[in-house]
């Protein structure tokens, strides 16, 4: 079998059909699988969602299950994948320092796919996104690493989700599993949620207040909410300071606490940026803007959207709020009696005053 090619790659490392040959394993690949090679603390992670995952019933429907097995690729001189040198982590390390995971071929990230509104229901995306980020979160999950190319589609455009290597499970965080997924700071990370990039900041000594104003002036969503949503930029860039100023765990620099409280809203944001990326070309389409169903639902998803992004964490919608609000309750998810409604019903309890 002739090697593969590459199927997507990202901060995680690279996706590879068929998988690029194992040490050890003289059969030749699956072609219905696909090999995600990365490092090993991320490979020592997504096995062991992968198991979390493929115990929790229907979950399949909402994210793509990696195999729970890994091996170790051989040297690159012993591959036949003539793609091999784009692949961008392998630019930082060697192919032999690697682990790859095995999953099944999920189909296309969303820079692959056709966003011509006749052929693509933003819609249906809206809804089908926001139920995978519910999903995760009534499992006590948090992805961290949500955008784009970490969502594949199948042939019916459906949504799941992939790459686990940052995931965590909010009740069992522990300061380690911090350590681990620190970033660079950057204000223009679309999908990273701002208290993040606030923590980091903080971190490193550098005055909040820069980066709140470099988030306001230079972070996508927050210009797509403007664009769209009617959303003040100086008034979002003031509610996030505010939030800087009252929240305890943050003047404390008590990250673990932070985190604990506030992990539903990180992938909420990801999803939202994400949900006004693909707004922002839907929206340069003018039979999108005349649509029927932009003029009868538009108002719904800005409220939606904005939501998702308040900048202030404890008023940001969650992903299972985001979906009660989007579908009127009717979601199965979060429909009369479920685990979703309690969700909602407990956090509205919670929630302080805006």
């Amino acid at each position: 079998m002739l090697g593969g090619r590459i199927r997507g790659q990202g901060t995680y490392g690279c996706i590879f059909q068929p998988a690029l040959k194992c040490r050890g394993n003289k059969k030749n690949s699956n072609s219905s699988m696909v090999g995600k090679i990365t490092s090993k603390q991320d490979a020592k992670n997504e096995l062991e969602i992968a198991k979390i995952l493929g115990s929790i019933q229907n979950s399949s429907e909402y994210v793509v299950l990696t195999e729970t097995t890994k091996c170790i690729p051989r040297v690159k001189a012993k591959q036949t994948d003539n793609e091999i040198e784009e692949c961008e982590l392998l630019k930082t390390m060697d192919l032999d320092e690697t682990v790859q995971v095995m999953m099944p071929w999920g189909g296309y990230p969303l820079s692959r796919i056709n966003l011509d509104p006749f052929l693509f229901d933003y819609f249906r995306f809206v809804e089908e996104i926001l139920a995978c980020g519910a999903f995760l979160v009534l499992n006590d999950l948090c992805h961290f690493d949500i955008w784009g190319n970490n969502f594949l589609f199948d042939k019916y455009n459906k949504p799941r989700l992939i790459d686990f290597g940052f995931t965590f499970q909010a009740s069992k965080l522990t300061i380690s599993d911090l350590s681990n997924r620190w970033r660079i700071l950057g204000v223009d990370h679309d999908t990273e949620t701002p208290e993040v990039t606030l923590m980091l900041a903080a971190h490193s000594n550098i005055p909040v207040e820069r980066i709140i104003r470099g988030l306001q002036e230079e972070k996508p969503a927050v210009q797509n909410l403007a664009a769209f949503c009617d959303v003040n930029p100086s008034h979002w860039a003031g509610e996030l300071y505010q939030w800087s100023l009252d929240s305890n765990s943050f003047q404390q620099h008590d990250w673990l606490s932070c985190w604990k409280v506030y992990w539903p809203g990180f992938d909420a944001w990801s999803i939202g940026a994400m949900l006004l990326s693909v707004l922002e070309i839907e929206m340069a389409n003018s039979a999108f803007v005349k649509s029927k169903a932009w003029n009868e639902k538009g108002d719904l998803i800005k409220k939606v959207l904005k939501g998702l992004c308040r900048a202030h964490p404890a008023f940001r919608l969650d992903a299972v709020e985001a979906l009660n609000v989007l579908t009127d309750g009717k979601h199965p998810l979060i429909s009369s009696g479920s685990v979703g409604s309690e969700w909602i019903a407990e956090k509205q309890k919670t929630r302080p005053m805006n």
